[in-house]
């Protein structure tokens, strides 16, 4: 080989190189959260963490749940004081926040503004569904606006009906050019916003839901290609705690996999060491996919007693992240003031009547 010859090949290698770091570095240094592998990387480093729900959000409706942004601001401060949160997620409903179709709900899309901005002042991220599928609408009589485009009252029909997923796009698009009348940043370039979930809990994840992942996921990258893309996968409609159910063949595009975790309460009262076990397993399979796998929503009902609980949410953190799961979200964390969704019976927690709990919570969250 003629030097010059080797020389050009260096030098081409070099350039190769060069590139290759300083795009990595571009990447880093955007501060947009990203995935390396398995792995969340925020910055230089790998990001784990425990978290919480926002219950209410979803339920931010004319019966009266409307928050000033003092209470937003007080209500993330004692979510991470409390419990040691590195992430908040909410679900937008669809009634709230979009009272028929193509009409936008400003008042709620303020309180958003504030959730956002809080989560920025506090230095953790905020992790948003644009919809709530297995829940919506609340309260029953609110129907979300997409139901009834088909001539009746169809659930399904922002998976399915044409006239609602195009209303939803146009929503998605609504969302992502948002200006945060808080902070002046859109909500595309928000770098507190550590992604989004295109859809909460749909019913039939195996079946036919694969082909819209990447229709929608396809549009939310074309606007927005900053953000991480994800689907809260539900434990009641999909079962996938059972030995052997674990299907991730439709997940797609998307960024990571999210795990809800409602387990009947006989495997946590007292908590089984075999559910844990399955647990493990259906992490370790998503994670076979080279993906960050987390536990989106997991918890139980108040008015179990408090040993039960803190079992359950010790059980469920230290069995996900023993198996490779990158974070834990629990649910739900109690609303400030007198309007909030909750009491006896629900999945709220308040730091004044569960300060055990919140304690075991901010020990089991990562260092990062």
């Amino acid at each position: 080989m003629k030097k010059s010859s080797w020389l050009c090949g260096q030098a081409a290698v070099l350039a190769a190189v060069f590139c290759l770091f300083f795009s990595s570095r571009a990447s880093a240094e955007s501060g947009f959260l990203r995935v390396q592998g398995t792995n969340f990387i925020s910055g230089e480093s790998a990001f784990n963490f425990t978290g919480v729900n926002l219950d209410p959000w979803r339920f931010i409706t004319a019966d009266g749940e409307v928050y000033s942004r003092s209470d937003i601001s007080k209500w993330v401060g004692s979510a991470v004081k409390s419990t040691g949160a590195g992430v908040i997620r909410m679900h937008i409903n669809g009634g709230a926040f979009e009272p028929s179709a193509g009409t936008y709900n400003e008042e709620a899309f303020k309180q958003l503004d504030y959730l956002v901005a809080a989560c920025a002042e506090y230095k953790i991220f905020c992790l948003i569904a644009l919809r709530d599928y297995c829940s919506s609408p609340f309260p029953a009589n609110a129907y979300d606006p997409y139901w009834n485009l088909s001539g009746g009252i169809a659930k399904d029909n922002i998976l399915k009906n044409p006239s609602a997923i195009a209303a939803f796009k146009k929503f998605i698009a609504y969302v992502l050019n948002r200006t945060n009348t808080v902070t002046g940043i859109v909500y595309k370039n928000d770098k507190s916003i550590m992604g989004w979930e295109l859809i909460n809990e749909p019913d039939f994840i195996y079946k036919v839901i694969g082909g819209w992942l990447d229709n929608i996921c396809g549009y939310v990258k074309s606007i927005d290609p900053n953000h991480l893309i994800s689907v809260g996968i539900g434990a009641a409609e999909s079962q996938w705690w059972k030995p052997g159910a674990y299907n991730w063949s439709t997940v797609g595009n998307l960024d990571f996999i999210d795990l809800h975790y409602y387990a009947p309460e006989a495997l946590y009262n007292p908590v089984s060491p075999g559910n844990a076990a399955n647990l493990k397993a259906a992490v370790k399979s998503g994670l076979a996919l080279n993906k960050p796998v987390i536990v989106g929503e997991f918890g139980c009902v108040t008015t179990n007693s408090s040993a039960t609980m803190t079992g359950l949410y010790r059980t469920v953190i230290t069995a996900a992240f023993s198996a490779g799961a990158s974070g834990c979200l629990m649910y739900g964390w109690g609303p400030p003031g007198p309007n909030g969704y909750g009491g006896p019976g629900s999945y709220d927690i308040y730091p004044d009547t569960f300060p055990g709990l919140c304690s075991e919570l901010k020990s089991l969250a990562p260092a990062n």
